[in-house]
């Protein structure tokens, strides 16, 4: 039976968004994003190299352990610390993790896929090619974080 609609708080930390100009919030937003990213991208990419080099780790094995710690915490960090200024989420918890769970998903697939086939077509490392899909896969996850599981209350529904 599907739950009733309700808002879900975010226990803000900051002023609420609302007191200041839109432009201020987003800026600080996609400001707090590069900080949790620079972080998780150090975790999930040093965890990687790491393994999958000194430790001998294949790299696919290497990239499922470190991306489950990075997509761990990057969660935790978008939830808490990049979109804090949110008053209310317009999905539950249950909701955010699904959609982030399939987004999580897609990009891991589409890493591996790269990292098994693109060293050969381009004469690349796999290490290389692994870091290059991580920063272009990071390109568009603000964008689809901010409009489809950590936004706020839209007009007549989430």
């Amino acid at each position: 039976m599907p739950e009733p609609s309700r808002v879900y708080s975010a226990e803000p930390l900051s002023p609420v968004a609302s007191d200041r100009p839109a432009h201020i919030g987003f800026t600080l937003q996609l400001a707090r994003f590069g900080v949790a990213g620079a972080l998780v991208f150090g975790v999930y990419t040093g965890g990687t190299l790491l393994l999958s080099g000194p430790l001998g780790v294949p790299i696919v094995v290497a990239i499922a352990l470190a991306y489950l710690v990075g997509v761990t915490l990057h969660f935790l960090l978008q939830r808490h610390f990049v979109f804090l200024d949110r008053d209310t989420f317009a999905l539950p918890l249950k909701a955010q993790v699904s959609r982030y769970v399939v987004i999580g998903v897609c990009q891991y697939t589409l890493t591996s896929v790269a990292v098994t086939t693109l060293p050969h077509v381009i004469g690349a490392s796999q290490q290389l090619v692994f870091v290059g899909v991580v920063v272009a896969i990071s390109l568009f996850s603000f964008t689809v974080l901010r409009t489809a599981i950590f936004h706020e209350p839209r007009a007549g529904g989430s």
